[in-house]
């Protein structure tokens, strides 16, 4: 007996599928081909390393000579909080606002924490006449002078930290460093470093401060001359130095003379820096090991404050340690920034992880000079080794585990 039945085609099983789960099914495809592109997108415009030849300098290079305060202060700052350190900055520079000193300051928007907990700070200087323009590394770009800046539609600073902190005052006299205006710096728990300029160099830096200062929209001079910012230095120095300030987008001039004093140094080489987890920098600082070059560095022991960090670097121990590198865990949290290789120093705000080198807004000065070089190992090195001791991994597979694993992500640190 041979009977006939239908088989259901495609077409007829679709047919008999709810409705709605033919659209949660288009939404859920849809949906991934989004979150593809975005992630895309923040890859591209936020995680991409991009390194354009930045050093050394090329021979039409703006110099110090070819830059021109009265009473100016001029400040780069990525962190500032309520406490005492921020609320006595504040009270000195409104008490020179009200006093005619013109006051000009380029802050970053997560650092300073401008909108949440700092904003009485800012409030204060803004009645005082201070004009502050901010770097927003979150939504929504917003250029011009804060609380009245219009929208970049070019959102060209999200994901970029400005990590810089400097001062120019009068143009005559700087500092570039690493410490910011919190509290932390002044009691113990941070250890950090600031160098003192004068010469030359102050007009290579008041060019950095106003050229930032102007591309986040601040306001030009009531006159619209800038002469007066740029003073002949009474003494223009003799020690060669020069400003290296990475800039988004691959121009990063300081992060390429660090690899290149590195891989340069014969005798010896020693370093200060809370985050080394850059692949590169690691290689170049145990080739140098490699090569018989007394290599020091300092770290920040458990009280480091990215642990993240600090467990990538753990994991490079024994590769250090095979290289003969001696490394030192500081008792507190070791923020500073300082190489000296040789007879050369760089010191600012230029931490040796994927984000300072270049992704950020960061700044530095190279000097080149024996005498500064032994200062710097004598007063900076030399302080931090008697508060260190020798680096040590921690013991046990979820301790090796971790470390494997923060090692693997330093792309993202």
């Amino acid at each position: 007996m041979t009977t006939n039945a239908r088989v259901p085609d495609a077409q007829g099983r679709r047919n008999r599928t709810p409705a709605w789960r033919r659209w949660l099914s288009r939404f859920r495809w849809f949906s991934f081909r989004v979150f593809l592109v975005l992630l895309f997108l923040v890859w591209w415009f936020v995680l991409r390393i991009e390194e354009r030849p930045s050093w050394p300098p090329l021979p039409d290079a703006v110099t110090a000579a070819q830059a021109r305060a009265e009473s100016t202060i001029h400040i780069l700052m990525f962190s500032m909080t309520p406490g005492e350190v921020a609320d006595s900055v504040v009270d000195v520079l409104v008490g020179r606002a009200e006093g005619g000193v013109e006051i000009r300051m380029v802050v970053d928007r997560y650092g300073a924490k401008v909108y949440d907990e700092s904003q009485p700070l800012f409030d204060r200087l803004q009645a005082a006449g201070v004009k502050v323009v901010v770097n927003d590394i979150f939504p929504v770009d917003r250029d011009g002078p804060l609380g009245s800046g219009k929208i970049d539609w070019w959102q060209d600073e999200l994901g970029n930290a400005d990590h810089r902190k400097m001062l120019v005052i009068d143009g005559e006299i700087g500092w570039i460093g690493g410490a910011g205006f919190e509290d932390h710096f002044a009691d113990g728990r941070y250890h950090d470093t600031f160098a003192r300029m004068t010469g030359d160099i102050l007009r290579q830096m008041q060019l950095v401060f106003l050229t930032s200062f102007h591309v986040l929209g601040g306001p030009a001079p009531e006159d619209g001359t800038l002469e007066r910012y740029f003073p002949e230095p009474d003494d223009r120095g003799t020690i060669p130095a020069t400003l290296l300030h990475n800039v988004p987008d691959g121009f990063v001039p300081g992060t390429q003379a660090i690899g290149e004093i590195i891989d340069s140094a014969h005798e010896r080489l020693d370093i200060l820096n809370p985050y080394l987890t850059d692949p590169g920098m690691l290689d170049r600082v145990i080739d140098a090991g490699q090569r018989g070059v007394d290599v020091t560095v300092v770290v920040p022991g458990t009280a480091s404050n990215v642990p993240p960090a600090r467990d990538a670097l753990q994991h490079n121990y024994a590769r250090l340690s095979d290289a003969s590198v001696g490394v030192f865990e500081y008792d507190a949290v070791m923020h500073a920034k300082v190489i000296v290789a040789d007879d050369t120093v760089i010191i600012g705000t230029i931490n040796l992880d994927a984000w300072a080198l270049y992704r950020n807004h960061e700044i530095a000065v190279l000097i080149d000079d024996p005498a500064v070089a032994q200062e710097a190992r004598n007063v900076l090195l030399d302080d931090a080794l008697s508060r260190s001791a020798p680096a040590e991994s921690e013991d046990g597979i979820w301790n090796d585990v971790q470390n494997w694993f923060w090692d693997k992500l330093v792309y993202f640190l």
